[in-house]
């Protein structure tokens, strides 16, 4: 099916993009990605948020180090899945998201640093994207990493000690082994 951007919680569970087809005005059918989770043995399906109303896509989640979720919403008009940079706590997932830019560019696949802050792909306008540090707390870009106009930088990961989540074995069955 239509599922994107999977990506390891440190409760070990994993968090994705989902697609469901609404069949229901506003969409007229077209329907929606929202976030969810799952096992990585893929039981335990959760809707986490977005599945009923607002924009069309939530998509590029990260789990943050305090425990928020950064991610990627839009009405689905950028062909490269590129929106608005927001955030929901863990505490309130179906709470409306909070922005983390206001700046007008168009934003996609936010990565966690230990520090807090976050790598993002930022574009101004028609521009190409490049890898920005975004000071989340400040809600501004802060520090331009790499641009190379010539192409789309995206995808930024950085190469830092995480912690291993955690290891969860939703059931056992001795028989089968």
């Amino acid at each position: 099916h239509s599922d994107l951007h999977p990506t390891p919680l440190a409760d070990g569970r994993v968090l994705y993009a989902g697609y469901s087809r609404t069949g229901e005005p506003p969409d007229g059918g077209a329907g929606r990605f929202s976030l969810r989770s799952m096992t990585w043995e893929g039981v335990e399906l959760n809707e986490v948020h977005g599945g009923h109303g607002g924009p069309r896509l939530r998509a590029m989640p990260a789990e943050m180090p305090d425990r928020t979720v950064a991610f990627i919403e839009s009405d689905g008009e950028q062909p490269d899945g590129s929106g608005r940079l927001v955030q929901i706590a863990w505490s309130r997932p179906l709470a409306g998201p909070r922005p983390l830019a206001d700046d007008g560019a168009r934003y996609r696949d936010p990565r966690p640093l230990p520090d807090g802050r976050t790598l993002v792909a930022r574009a101004e306008g028609s521009g190409s994207f490049a890898l920005w540090l975004h000071d989340r707390v400040a809600g501004r870009p802060q520090q331009l990493v790499f641009d190379d106009p010539a192409w789309h930088d995206v995808d930024g990961l950085a190469v830092a000690p995480h912690a291993e989540p955690m290891a969860r074995i939703p059931a056992v069955w001795p028989e089968r082994f």
